[in-house]
């Protein structure tokens, strides 16, 4: 089911819409194996340029590869502009807590899925020196081709992201760039997946790509912007 509105094409963006990166602030926990085979992108932007402003998202990617995208019908509006999924559900989150210890949520979803999912995180001697390169790294030498592919030669060489960008494009072809002020590993995590446990965390299974993001040898969490090209095609047009 999906949540998204079928407005009327009149009302929406066209394919030719190109907008400039603008952040979206907050934190971005990716490919969170767990031994069940499931994958869980725990997702919670506490600022965005949409009408929407903040956000959470969480992606379920089950054992036999469906990925399905929950978040709230307002949201899925605009992201399911940036990245593919097989199924769009309406969600509600109950976060605990996200910050530099621990993402702790809990979701419940109109397709009758549920989710409670305790991540915790810690720095490591990698993620600090990560965290100390990008402080150091000016913003606008970041952003130029150079920079951004020095940027990703270190944050592979230091971290398991298995040759994702730093600034590339989505599976559905808008533009991205990753500023970080804080990186950190995924210590451990547990969660009950409609009630079944889902096991320790491990490395995940997936085989899905998303654009210029390759599947993670092992997760951490983000700290900081996403810059992402907005109005993209397919968004509602807000007068």
């Amino acid at each position: 089911m999906s949540t998204t509105s079928g407005a009327d094409e009149q009302y929406r963006y066209p394919p030719g819409i190109r907008g400039p990166l603008r952040p979206f602030s907050g934190v971005v926990c990716p490919y969170i194996g767990f031994e069940s085979g499931h994958t869980l992108w725990v997702v919670a932007f506490d600022e965005t340029p949409t009408p929407v402003d903040s956000y959470a998202e969480l992606w379920l990617e089950r054992p036999d590869g469906e990925l399905a995208l929950y978040t709230s019908s307002e949201a899925a509006e605009y992201i399911v502009a940036y990245h593919e999924f097989d199924r769009v559900e309406e969600a509600a989150f109950a976060w605990q807590r996200a910050d530099s210890e621990a993402l702790e949520v809990g979701m419940d979803s109109a397709d009758g899925t549920t989710l409670d999912l305790r991540v915790d995180l810690t720095a490591t001697p990698r993620t600090r020196v990560a965290d100390t390169l990008s402080s150091l790294f000016p913003d606008a030498i970041a952003q130029t081709a150079i920079g951004s592919a020095t940027s990703t030669r270190v944050f592979n060489a230091l971290l398991p992201a298995g040759g994702s960008k730093i600034r590339g494009r989505t599976e559905t072809g808008v533009r991205y760039r990753v500023d970080t002020d804080r990186i950190l590993a995924v210590d451990a995590a547990s969660g009950t997946l409609d009630g079944l446990d889902l096991g320790d965390v491990t490395p995940s299974r997936s085989t899905r790509t998303h654009g210029d993001v390759e599947c993670w040898g092992w997760p951490y969490a983000l700290f900081g912007r996403l810059y992402l090209e907005y109005p993209a095609p397919g968004q509602p047009v807000v007068a």
